[in-house]
């Protein structure tokens, strides 16, 4: 004792005395013995996951998507358990966020179909910063209050997009062939209703057909027997529910909505099946979808390596074409934000003023079944004829030996001329 007080004299140090050692001394067996029962990280993480993944994981004790379940059991579950596993949860603040920064900054995709082999991008460095600071939040949450302070509060700024791009959307002309195609094999016909349903109608691929998980498809019953004529389009109006009549979740989003097809929709899935369902699910078949999308060479990659696929690209490419679309009567501008279910912030930055031209709109709303665009085109090439005109003629025709689903169609066009975009007189 002597001879340590001696040197924390010569230090500028006060004397220490008993009473105070044996303080100090239960002090550092105090956090000694905190360090040694604390869990790990890794054992944090463990928890965290199987919490988050399971039926009461999401906001509102709601069952996540199966997308966000993903994303927690890859960022959180497998990268960031990678980079501090093996801590303990007392250890330090910079040993840990040196520790997830590293991870970030030197992560490199290692999924296939990606960009495999390169390193993440700054969206994909923000995701996992984002997640790790609400792994964070849910420790210091937790009843046990694994945490006292989230040390990563500050790191989805760090990693902050310096830019952002818009979702890429498709050129008419490349919708136009896709549906060529499906309309060209009987067996192919299967899967028209539900790429009309993402390409014309705005659904999430989840909403019309969860790929996945065949219990979860759109039942017909939501267009309500097609009578709910909408305003808007002259198409239909239907509900895109959040959950079914059994409680299965069938949407990204917690909310009900009202979802409006237009009538080339319409006119596709009457094409399709021959006639509008009223009850049944809407079918999806793994191989015809890799059939059809290869036949219109909308699988793998370009020459560049960039996806020919774009992933959700059918929901972004309906959104661009019907906002601010003239053709459609839409009441407030916030319309086709709400019945395609999308966030304001988002819409606004993503969707608005993203098309200039009118007639690009019209021609992506324009894409009809092909003995009806067959029979319009002649009609509205052979002469200079006005829309009624091309009615007209329809009236004359339509008992031609065209088959039994090309007549119907026909006929619909005859009895319902609005629901059919007017032709452009030829100058």
């Amino acid at each position: 004792m002597h001879s340590n007080n001696v040197k924390r004299e010569k230090n500028g140090l006060g004397k220490n005395t008993p009473k105070a050692t044996v303080k100090d001394f239960e002090k550092f067996l105090d956090e000694r013995s905190h360090q040694e029962i604390a869990p790990s990280f890794k054992e944090l993480i463990e928890k965290c996951v199987a919490e988050k993944t399971g039926k009461y994981g999401g906001q509102g004790n709601r069952e996540l998507e199966p997308s966000s379940k993903r994303d927690w059991k890859l960022y959180i579950g497998k990268n960031l358990n990678h980079w501090i596993g093996h801590y303990s949860s007392t250890e330090k603040k910079k040993i840990l966020m040196k520790a997830v920064r590293d991870g970030i900054n030197k992560g490199i995709e290692t999924r296939k179909g990606r960009e495999l082999g390169k390193p993440w991008s700054e969206i994909s460095k923000w995701k996992r910063a984002k997640k790790v600071s609400e792994f964070a939040k849910w420790c210091i949450e937790h009843d046990e209050e694994y945490l006292k302070v989230n040390f990563f509060a500050a790191l989805p700024k760090k990693f902050s997009p310096t830019f952002e791009t818009r979702p890429s959307v498709y050129e008419p002309s490349i919708v136009k062939r896709l549906f060529e195609v499906l309309a060209s094999n009987e067996r192919y016909k299967r899967m028209i209703p539900y790429y009309t349903l993402c390409f014309f109608g705005g659904l999430r691929p989840s909403e019309a057909a969860y790929a996945s998980n065949a219990k979860r498809r759109l039942n017909w019953q939501v267009f309500d027997g097609w009578k709910r004529k909408s305003e808007v389009t002259k198409g239909v109006k239907f509900e895109v529910v959040a959950k079914n009549h059994l409680g299965m979740r069938m949407s990204k989003s917690n909310i009900d909505r009202t979802a409006d097809l237009p009538p080339n929709g319409v006119a596709w899935i009457k094409f399709a099946l021959g006639e509008l369902p009223t009850d049944g699910e809407v079918h999806y078949d793994r191989d015809i979808v890799e059939a059809a999308r290869k036949e219109a060479d909308l699988w793998g990659k370009d020459p560049d390596g960039k996806a020919k696929w774009i992933d959700d690209g059918a929901r972004h490419s309906a959104t661009t074409y019907a906002n601010n679309n003239t053709d459609f009567k839409a009441p407030t501008s916030e319309y086709w934000r709400d019945a395609f279910g999308h966030k304001d912030d988002v819409f606004k930055k993503h969707y608005g003023g993203r098309v200039d031209h009118q007639s690009v709109k019209t021609e992506y709303f324009s894409i009809m079944p092909p003995a009806l665009n067959r029979t319009l085109k002649e009609l509205g090439e052979s002469k200079d004829l006005t829309t009624a005109e091309v009615i007209d003629q329809l009236k004359k025709r339509h008992n031609t030996n065209a088959d039994a689903v090309v007549k119907k169609i026909m006929d619909e066009a005859v009895n319902n001329p609005k629901k059919f975009k007017p032709l452009m007189r030829k100058k």
